[in-house]
């Protein structure tokens, strides 16, 4: 008789699939000025990616302040005249029509302050976007482009800079 250790095995047909994929995609639309990691690397969720130029966006943004600013100081000016304008009405020295264009004249700056508003946001929020930070946790995959390609923005067909997995 013959003495041999038997190791018991089955073969099943199987496939390794990630939990979680995230494609990471640009918003904005730019030249890549850097990538900060390596291929097969462990990210943490918000770890630093990409950065898309920034020196567009931040000039939009700076001119985006500068309108606030103007519109700011216009609705207060608005404001004024139409308090004063009711005063004055109220006594009867101005007519009813002044007190009405001064009334629409602190609308119309309301409106216009607000959409300056909305556009500062806008330009702040572009401004962040060029920094790519990591979703998840996970593994990065390789680059598909490199520093200095230009990359498009968009929710849906942005440019697939990577992806992670879990």
């Amino acid at each position: 008789p013959v003495l041999k250790e038997l190791v018991e095995y089955d073969e099943y047909t199987g496939r390794f699939a990630a939990v979680n994929r995230v494609d990471v995609r640009a918003r904005v639309s730019g030249y890549l000025s850097s990538a900060g990691f390596t291929e097969g690397q462990l990210v943490k969720a918000g770890d630093l990616l990409f950065v898309i130029d920034q020196r567009p966006f931040q000039i939009a943004v700076t001119a985006a302040r500068a309108e606030f600013e103007e519109m700011r100081a216009g609705l207060e000016l608005a404001r004024t005249e139409a308090d004063r304008a009711r005063a004055l009405r109220k006594n009867l020295v101005i007519s009813q029509e002044d007190l009405d264009q001064r009334v629409q004249a602190e609308v119309v700056a309301a409106s216009r302050f607000s959409q300056v508003q909305a556009t500062l946001a806008r330009a702040e929020l572009n401004l962040e976007f060029t920094e790519i930070r990591a979703p998840i946790d996970g593994r990065i995959w390789g680059r598909l482009l490199d520093v200095g390609n230009m990359v498009i923005g968009g929710d849906l067909h942005g440019t697939m800079l990577t992806t992670i997995v879990l």
